[in-house]
């Protein structure tokens, strides 16, 4: 019988217990939730303009004729001379863009021939020499098109900077609105970054041909591009 009573005792006592976590446990949901104060939505954007710092020429070669093989060959030897002068010159990169073969036909749907396209890019961190071999080459290729953009070096450091004076913004402007409503300190909840990449590459309508080109070089004002970063999240004002 002493021990049944003991049994009884501690069945008791253990549910006592678990009754006073339970109650202390809503008790402190209760409180947390009594003092939360209400979420706000916070954006802020931060932005800047660099010059655009990198230039991309596309130089193109047109053959046309009654045998593909020839002119296939004629178009290889004038983009790999196009890609072996590009590699004396320092800060300049070139590579093959693309070749195409399309069939040529007549007005009675007879094939009359071939046309072969090559195009080799020039890719530079150096403006005036990017340019002024673009200029050399446009006597034996044809330019097809120009472009500038910002290069992912320089695009990385700026990200890097405005990242710190977005973060400050927002946090000045969640102060702001804490205060603005009454509450003295904010909680952050959530929080997005967002790299905008800006505008395009700028392109230059460009297309001359050999004759016109006279080894003058490719204009190397590439203009400006611009960097974003936003930081937008949620705040709980307390």
């Amino acid at each position: 019988m002493l021990h049944r009573a003991s049994d009884q005792m501690r069945v008791a006592f253990a549910k006592r217990t678990a009754l006073a976590s339970l109650s202390a446990l809503l008790l402190a949901s209760g409180i947390g939730a009594a003092h939360a104060g209400p979420t706000v939505q916070v954006q802020v954007t931060a932005s800047s303009e660099l010059p655009n710092d990198e230039m991309v020429v596309q130089l193109a070669v047109d053959r046309a004729g009654a045998v593909a093989e020839k002119l296939n060959d004629e178009v290889l030897e004038a983009l790999n001379l196009a890609i072996a002068k590009a590699k004396t010159v320092n800060g300049v990169k070139a590579r093959l863009g693309s070749i195409t073969t399309q069939p040529e036909w007549g007005p009675q749907g007879k094939r009359t021939g071939w046309r072969v396209r090559g195009i080799v890019v020039l890719e530079g961190g150096d403006l005036k020499a990017t340019g002024a071999l673009a200029g050399e080459l446009s006597v034996d290729l044809q330019i097809a098109g120009v472009s500038f953009r910002l290069s992912r070096v320089a695009r990385a450091r700026e990200e890097s900077r405005l990242l710190k004076e977005a973060a400050a913004a927002f946090n000045e402007r969640a102060r702001d609105t804490a205060a603005a409503f009454g509450f003295s300190a904010f909680e952050l909840k959530n929080l997005n970054v967002n790299h905008a990449h800006g505008e395009p590459p700028r392109p230059m309508q460009m297309e001359m041909r050999a004759s016109m080109a006279a080894k003058a070089p490719v204009p190397s004002d590439g203009g400006e591009a611009t960097v974003t970063l936003t930081i937008a999240g949620t705040v709980e004002l307390n």
